[in-house]
């Protein structure tokens, strides 16, 4: 009986990370949520976009024209050899945007948007107080794994 291939897992970044942002501790928190988090093995797909690009998803997807910060689209085909568990869509310039009125690097929004779809691809949610609570904990966890402050974004 042959053993059965191993989905690669990989973080695929579409665009640079901004030069503020650190793509080796984006490497490290992905691999800290493979080991912590994640039920399934596979890549992870990250894509930057403009505010017009990230409106038209939230409109297609989520039904709302309003523009947000971060969409995670789980893959529905997951356990295929090859294909990626989800990507994880953040808008550059609501990030931007949001770090400088909080007084925050753009690097902790970046991030905390990044580890934020990671939790949502999981299968974690934060619409119940119960599972927000816990989702902050989440958070909070992977952040500290690569020595950043988490951001709370529901009381910035």
């Amino acid at each position: 009986m042959t053993a059965s291939p191993k989905l690669k897992n990989s973080l695929i970044i579409t665009q640079p990370v901004p030069a503020d942002c650190s793509e080796s501790k984006w490497q490290k928190l992905f691999a800290f949520w493979l080991s912590n988090y994640s039920t399934k093995p596979g890549s992870v797909i990250v894509s930057f976009v403009n505010s017009s690009t990230m409106k038209q998803l939230h409109q297609t997807h989520l039904g709302t024209s309003q523009l947000t910060d971060v969409l995670t689209f789980p893959y529905q085909s997951v356990g295929h050899l090859g294909m990626p568990i989800g990507e994880i869509v953040i808008c550059l310039p609501v990030a931007k945007r949001d770090a400088k009125r909080n007084g925050i690097s753009i690097e902790q929004e970046l991030t905390t948007l990044f580890v934020h779809g990671l939790l949502h691809l999981a299968g974690k949610d934060h619409y119940k107080s119960a599972e927000r609570a816990r989702f902050q904990q989440d958070t909070h966890a992977m952040m500290e794994s690569v020595k950043l402050t988490p951001v709370d974004l529901w009381s910035v």
